[in-house]
């Protein structure tokens, strides 16, 4: 009975002095290894007192985790290389050349010790045999601060978040992947987020920019911002990062099918279909710019309104025909539009001569011109010209229209489309022809048409010619015409009588 209660005492006094031990503890020094933070933080009182940068084991010799304690200290210690007496090699003795430098902080892991060395360019890297590196003024003021038994705890964290102790705002700062464990990952950084009470509207892709990117450095936190185009919301979000609004450019390119690279010659910033975003810039392996001019590199106009931001392009309509499939992109003082996209629409002869570096309009240079996603874009003001249109718009406006002449001839329902030029409109003799009963020709090589046999200078646009209503007073007697400048509209009276007799008939 007594043995018995002499062990239930022993057995208490254990405890007792345990639990002593352990409220100790945190009165006491201990070294906690961060690998691929290539960090050591020196812990007293539960609080970081110190942080030194390290060096630790390569990928073929990775330095060892868990917790050990510290077993020995040597000042000046002599370098045995690994069976340095059986392989017939010398003990290096303290100096210049010791790889080990000025002191040795033995640990409980075999062969393993926190020490200086000769290699000081190697703090930083994974280039050890498993021992931790340290410049020899940092460990020689690390052991003159820790002593035999200090617990020395090796980990494996590529991501740490916390909260700003002044601002409180989240942050996130995520290491390279040195030993190639597979830790930077979504989940797992949604899951260190949410350990400081960051659960919700974290932008993902943004995110997972960061966890590529592996700067090491302190990010603030990312997150989703509702975005829509022309009141449709988008697949993806704008991000708020850092008090910053940003566009995720290579979301937009994808969605408008347009190339992103980056820049030659600009420092860290991205090329949208060959041309440079402005404040742009990479995260990893995906680009962003701020909402403005991301905005403005897809021809787009943003208002932000809390919470949401709304983007819109500037619609063109022809005619009462919604063109929006057409981009444009939008400026403070004009409107670029696809100058061949919309000749092909309206039969004008455009094309783009990369030797000139100019658009081409039956065979003259038509300069001011520049390329966008390989396309021919100019001011709309200039592609009126080109075109034969007229182009109503103003900045701020979300739709652009696009106007050509309607030309009628009294007592007949149909309406053709003519073009401007030169100050005149040019009306399709094939009509004119049709409703005196009279034949049309054309010759190509004086570009001159017939109509009843008299002779117009003409010009053939998608395959019909046309001719300005200042020559047709040669062609018809009595004619008159009405003139709507305001909606584009030419009315033809046509006398009754004949056309006018062809010389020599």
């Amino acid at each position: 009975m007594l043995r018995r209660l002499s062990v239930i005492i022993f057995a208490t006094v254990v405890i007792f002095l345990s639990g002593l031990g352990r409220l100790d503890a945190a009165n006491k020094m201990e070294i906690v290894i961060n690998l691929p933070a290539f960090m050591l933080y020196l812990y007293q009182d539960g609080v970081v007192v110190k942080t030194y940068p390290i060096g630790i084991g390569s990928t073929v010799n990775p330095s060892q985790l868990g917790t050990t304690t510290i077993i020995n200290k040597v000042h000046h210690p002599t370098y045995y290389p690994p069976d340095w007496y059986r392989k017939g090699l010398q003990p290096i003795p303290p100096g210049p050349d010791n790889p080990v430098g000025t002191r040795w902080l033995g640990l409980g892991f075999k062969g393993y010790g926190i020490h200086g060395t000769n290699q000081p360019w190697t703090i930083g890297t994974a280039a050890s045999a498993g021992c931790i590196r340290m410049y020899n003024h940092h460990v020689e003021e690390l052991a003159d601060l820790v002593g035999v038994g200090v617990p020395v705890t090796f980990m494996y964290e590529t991501i740490e978040t916390w909260q700003d102790p002044l601002t409180h705002r989240p942050l996130i700062k995520v290491h390279r992947d040195v030993y190639r464990q597979g830790t930077n990952r979504l989940e797992r950084a949604l899951q260190a987020l949410e350990r400081i009470g960051v659960a919700r509207g974290v932008d993902h892709d943004f995110l997972e920019a960061l966890l590529v990117e592996a700067a090491g450095e302190p990010r603030a936190v990312p997150y989703a911002v509702p975005l829509s185009l022309d009141g449709q919301p988008l697949p993806f979000s704008a991000v708020e990062h850092g008090g910053r609004l940003l566009l995720p450019l290579h979301s937009f390119a994808r969605h408008f099918g347009e190339s992103l690279s980056r820049a030659s010659g600009a420092q860290g910033a991205v090329s949208i279909a060959g041309r440079v975003v402005p404040e742009s810039f990479f995260v990893g392996d995906r680009a962003y710019a701020p909402v403005e001019a991301a905005a403005a590199a897809f021809g787009l106009s943003v208002e932000t309104e809390a919470p949401t931001v709304a983007l819109s392009s500037v619609r063109l309509v022809a005619d009462g025909v919604d063109l929006s499939e057409i981009r444009t992109f939008p400026t403070p003082n004009w409107l670029w539009v696809p100058v061949q996209e919309l000749g092909q629409r309206f039969g004008a002869p455009v094309h783009w001569d990369p030797e000139v570096q100019a658009v081409m309009v039956e065979g003259r240079p038509a300069f001011g011109a520049t390329l966008i996603g390989g396309k021919a874009y100019i001011p709309h003001d200039r592609a009126e010209s080109i075109l034969g249109v007229r182009i109503r718009w103003s900045p701020g406006m979300k739709e652009a229209e696009v106007l050509t002449p309607k030309v009628m001839i009294s007592g007949s329902d149909r309406v053709e489309r003519g073009f401007l030029r030169d100050g005149q409109v040019l009306v399709p003799l094939r009509s004119i022809a049709n409703h005196l009963g009279v034949t049309l020709g054309w010759n190509q090589a004086s570009r001159t048409a017939y109509v009843g046999g008299n002779p117009v200078e003409g010009v053939v646009r998608d395959g019909r010619v046309y001719a300005p209503i200042s020559s047709l007073g040669s062609i018809v007697d009595d004619l008159q015409f009405a003139w709507d400048e305001e909606d584009l509209r030419l009315e033809l009276r046509i006398g009754k009588g004949a056309p006018r007799e062809a010389p020599g008939s």
